[in-house]
């Protein structure tokens, strides 16, 4: 079925769906869902069913689970039936199969609720289904601890190598003594472990049988929605947040995805950072283990998040991480329309100059809103020092260190910090300045020079000051514009440049995990 927003009947509102796709993730999952429901159309067209697991790929910070669940409504909207598994909120349990087969029964039992037939064959798949769940064998476990419990672990070894010849090697000896004890412990041992032994036999035997019986049950089911009206195929299964899950549980899950539940009729959507996941499956078999190509033998096939636009990403930190700032006023020293729109640009100019990934640029975003939520009240913030200095302590602390030690005074002494950075630094448009008649033109380095050059000086005295250095007369120049804009009230305070510094480093200490 190809989706048409047009064409949507349903009382709800399609269009909420995506009302805050700030990054036109609609599109990504438009292609997706025609492309697998057609797939799945012309499978059938040609007497075979289809299965397929589908990794979604995408880095950290690219709106990964807010594109899922968008798309998840979308296909719930379009009538098609969809189980969605958080396995990080399920990470506590030891089996996955158990949050798991609980998601499936929950969300499909829900869907076909008024469709009697079809929730009997799915409790008989799912009756069959956990009993996949890892046994914990507690009779022959219990046994096992009790006649170990007072043993370490060298005892239990050297148990366990004598020969079976030591149970009679001496039929002379006392009932009370120690020989006979050890006897008596080896026996009971060895008796405990061959039983343990023939239990898991069987119970891999039997496992085999009831995944048959469990994959045949699902098939069923399939065959059962295939002849009911108005059941819509294929059943979509999402499981997201699996890179944050233990390696263990994340292994394990996608070994049930592609083993158990890999029937004709079902697709699977896995969203993952591949490359985190890679970390954990290496935190189980070692740095040397080949994690890519063994985690790719659970996919069928990847899709690649695309990349977000620049200035959309931008907008995205902003609504995430921009604080109110109250009485804090914000100076850009852009020419761009509302004060919102200026900050963003300017951000997403710095974004350029300094070539930081979208990684990157959350960081710088995070350490943003720390400097400005503990910024003191009623004082200026003069935006393009403050980013400066936040970017160039995200692409080098030295230099940011160089910056904040040296505080140069001269171009010279500036351009040898930044010149190992290799800035793209590209003219943006900058408040004109009515007085002198400047067009306002600046590029990133110079906007940086102007405001580092004066660093050092207070407000009053860049006010004031004609000779201190050849940029305070522009950054003079542009403080007087403001006061002018306040209608003849009195200067806007601004902190010492040089402050910038110390916050911008204190905000960097934090660190976040999410």
């Amino acid at each position: 079925m190809s989706i048409d927003p047009s064409a949507q009947t349903s009382s709800d509102n399609y269009a909420t769906i995506w009302k805050e796709d700030l990054l036109d993730r609609k599109e990504n999952a438009h292609f997706l869902t025609n492309y697998l429901t057609k797939r799945y159309t012309a499978a059938k067209a040609k007497g075979r069913a289809d299965t397929i697991v589908l990794n979604i790929r995408a880095q950290w910070g690219f709106g990964k689970t807010f594109f899922v669940e968008r798309w998840i409504k979308e296909l719930k909207h379009s009538g098609y039936p969809v189980v969605a598994f958080d396995a990080w909120t399920n990470d506590f349990s030891e089996d996955p199969l158990i949050g798991f087969i609980a998601a499936i029964d929950e969300a499909l039992t829900e869907h076909y609720k008024k469709v009697p037939n079809v929730t009997k064959v799915l409790d008989r798949a799912l009756s069959a289904g956990r009993k996949l769940i890892k046994p914990v064998s507690l009779g022959i476990a219990g046994a096992l601890t009790k006649k170990l419990a007072d043993l370490t672990l060298d005892e239990i070894s050297d148990l366990l190598a004598q020969p079976d010849e030591i149970q009679s090697a001496d039929k002379n000896k006392t009932e009370n003594s120690d020989e006979k004890d050890g006897d008596n412990i080896v026996t009971e041992v060895k008796s405990v472990v061959a039983e343990a032994a023939a239990a898991a036999v069987k119970e891999h035997l039997g496992k085999k049988e009831t995944i048959a019986i469990f994959r045949d049950r699902l098939k069923q089911l399939i065959n059962v929605l295939e002849k009911e009206a108005g059941c819509q195929l294929p059943i979509f299964i999402f499981i997201d947040e699996l890179d944050r899950c233990r390696p263990n549980y994340a292994i394990e899950l996608l070994e049930a995805i592609k083993h158990l539940f890999g029937v004709p009729g079902i697709y699977f959507i896995a969203s993952t950072n591949l490359d985190q996941l890679i970390h954990s499956v290496r935190a189980i078999y070692g740095e040397g283990f080949d994690a890519e190509h063994y985690l790719k033998r659970f996919f069928d096939q990847e899709y690649f998040l695309p990349a977000p636009d620049g200035a959309r990403y931008t907008k995205v930190l902003f609504d995430r991480y921009m604080p109110e700032t109250g009485t804090i006023y914000i100076d850009s020293f852009l020419q761009q329309g509302p004060a919102i729109e200026s900050q963003q640009k300017l951000f997403t100019a710095f974004t350029v100059a300094f070539e930081l990934d979208y990684r990157g640029q959350d960081q710088a975003m995070q350490v943003l809103q720390a400097v400005l939520l503990s910024w003191p009240e009623k004082e200026q913030v003069v935006l393009p020092y403050l980013l400066f200095l936040i970017f160039i302590r995200q692409r080098s602390t030295s230099a940011f260190q160089a910056l904040s030690n040296k505080n140069p005074r001269s171009r010279d002494e500036l351009t040898k910090i930044l010149a190992p950075l290799n800035l793209v630094d590209e003219k943006i448009k900058t408040h004109p300045s009515r007085r002198t008649g400047d067009d306002g033109t600046n590029t990133i380095t110079e906007l940086a020079e102007i405001f580092h050059a004066a660093s050092g000086m207070t407000t009053r005295e860049l006010y004031e000051d004609d000779e201190s250095n050849e940029y305070a007369p522009q950054v003079r120049r542009r403080l007087a514009d403001i006061a002018g804009e306040a209608s003849g009230g009195p200067m806007p305070t601004y902190s010492t440049l040089k402050a910038y510094h110390k916050r911008v480093s204190q905000a960097g200490q934090l660190i976040n995990f999410s």
